[in-house]
C-alpha cells in the first residue's frame, strides 16, 4: 500500500467500492443515487416484496408470528464477559414467491441486462440476504425461475 493508505482505502475513499458510472452494468441494472455531475441513473430492476408461500401451520412452534428467535452469545472483547443476544430470523426452509420487473429502455442491450439479472441471482445463492451471513443466516435457493416478456403493446391494449 501507499503511504497513508490502509488496504484499498485512501483518505476515506474506497478505491474498489461501489461504482456510480452510468456506463457500468451494475449501475444500469440497479440504478444510482449519485446526483453529482448528472450521474443519477434509474434502476431498471424492480424487486417486489416476496410473498410467503410456506403454510402458516409450519410456524406454529415459532417464538413470533412467522419468525423464530435464536439466542447467541457475544463475548465482550475488553472484559471477556459473555452476553446473550437474541436474533429474530425467518426459519430455514421457508419458501417465498419473488417477483422482479426488468425495465428495458430503447437504448439498452436487452440480452446483457437479462443475463446480468440471472447472474445476480446465481451469485446471491452463493452469498446471503440480510444480516449475519457469516453465521449461516440468509442463504437462499432460487427455484422455478420463469421469465415473461411484456411488450409495449401489452400496456397499450386496454381491452
Amino acid at each position: 500500500p501507499q503511504e497513508g493508505t490502509i488496504g484499498d482505502v485512501i483518505m476515506g475513499h474506497v478505491k474498489h467500492g461501489p461504482t456510480q458510472k452510468k456506463e457500468d452494468l451494475a449501475v444500469r441494472l440497479f440504478g444510482s443515487a449519485d446526483n453529482r455531475n448528472d450521474n443519477q441513473q434509474p434502476s431498471r430492476l424492480i424487486v417486489r416484496d416476496a410473498k410467503l408461500l410456506t403454510p402458516e401451520e409450519e410456524f406454529l412452534n415459532t417464538d413470533m408470528p412467522f419468525t423464530e428467535t435464536k439466542t447467541e452469545v457475544v463475548i465482550d472483547r475488553i472484559t471477556s464477559a459473555a452476553m446473550p443476544r437474541q436474533i429474530e430470523r425467518v426459519p430455514a426452509g421457508a419458501e417465498f414467491q419473488l417477483e422482479m420487473v426488468l425495465n428495458i429502455f430503447d437504448t439498452d442491450n436487452e440480452k446483457e441486462l437479462i443475463n446480468a439479472t440471472k447472474r445476480a441471482l446465481k451469485l446471491l445463492e452463493d452469498d446471503y440476504i440480510g444480516g449475519n451471513g457469516s453465521r449461516g443466516y440468509g442463504q437462499i435457493v432460487v427455484e422455478d425461475f420463469q421469465m415473461e416478456e411484456r411488450s409495449k403493446e401489452f400496456y397499450l391494449d386496454t381491452d
